[in-house]
């Protein structure tokens, strides 16, 4: 399941690709146009980068806590699974006791 999960969160592209504009939405200016077009253009492109930046960082964020509950719960799942065979016999010695 850690495969999955690593290859659904793509933590390597996602830190690659953290000051990527968002979703490649990139304003360009023509060298004729008007300075105030110019300064638009830019603007689109840092609150794109702004938010592109934000989007993979909580994706990150999600993508590691994520893979660290999985885990644990994996470790667990180890733990417990030799217990499984005799568990009915453990279970019906505590049942008898109480």
């Amino acid at each position: 399941h850690m495969k999955n999960m690593t290859e659904f969160f793509s933590l390597g592209t996602l830190l690659l690709t953290l000051f990527a504009p968002w979703r490649q939405n990139v304003s360009t200016a023509r060298s004729d146009q008007a300075i105030g077009d110019k300064f638009a253009a830019l603007l689109d492109n840092m609150i794109s980068r702004f938010v592109g930046f934000f989007v993979r960082f909580f994706m990150m964020i999600t993508g590691i806590i994520s893979l660290l509950v999985t885990f644990i719960l994996n470790l667990l799942y180890i733990a417990i699974w030799p217990v499984i065979p005799i568990s009915p016999a453990i279970l019906l010695v505590l049942g008898a006791t109480l």
